[in-house]
């Protein structure tokens, strides 16, 4: 609370001036915010419409809600992206998308397979799902795969994954 009568506030003409000028300021920063809500929303509104439309094409228009909630589950909720764009994902998140050129860094030993993974043995189902995962990253690429992997990660010596061993590259 400020007492308007003490000497402090003796200048209204611009205390008013910050005041009117800061209410601006929020009233335009409150403006952008639901312009860019707007704006997302609407993105989303279009990919839904894309979805709920292939769906349809794809199954024809006597879908069950069951059905149509199968599908629905199994389409991807993301927008697509741009041509003119890299995507970066993990291989997790690779599954079931493909490109035309894949790059697969980090191919050293405790990057993958993991540390963790190497540790539980050779013959772990852990080292096997590490084993499938890079399978899955491999299989993605359309046209071109890279594959790459640095001698030292954050200081640290590194050798080649044994994958590339296994797959014959080294």
């Amino acid at each position: 609370i400020v007492d308007s009568s003490s000497p402090s506030m003796a200048n209204n003409d611009t205390n008013n001036d910050i005041s009117s000028k800061a209410s601006e300021n929020l009233s335009n920063y409150n403006v952008q915010n639901q312009f860019n809500s707007l704006n997302d929303f609407q993105e989303d509104k279009a990919a839904w419409c894309a979805i709920y439309q292939e769906i349809i094409s794809n199954r024809g228009s006597n879908l069950t809600l069951e059905g149509f909630l199968h599908e629905l589950d199994l389409q991807s909720k993301e927008a697509p992206n741009s041509t003119n764009c890299v995507t970066l994902m993990t291989i997790h998140a690779a599954k079931g998308k493909e490109a035309d050129h894949v790059y697969i860094i980090g191919m050293a030993e405790g990057i993958l397979p993991s540390f963790q993974s190497k540790k539980s043995g050779d013959n772990s189902l852990e080292l096997e799902e590490e084993r499938r995962n890079c399978y899955v990253a491999l299989t993605r690429a359309k046209q071109t795969l890279t594959l790459s992997y640095a001698n030292n990660y954050y200081g640290w010596p590194k050798q080649p994954s044994q994958f590339l061993t296994e797959m014959g590259l080294l």
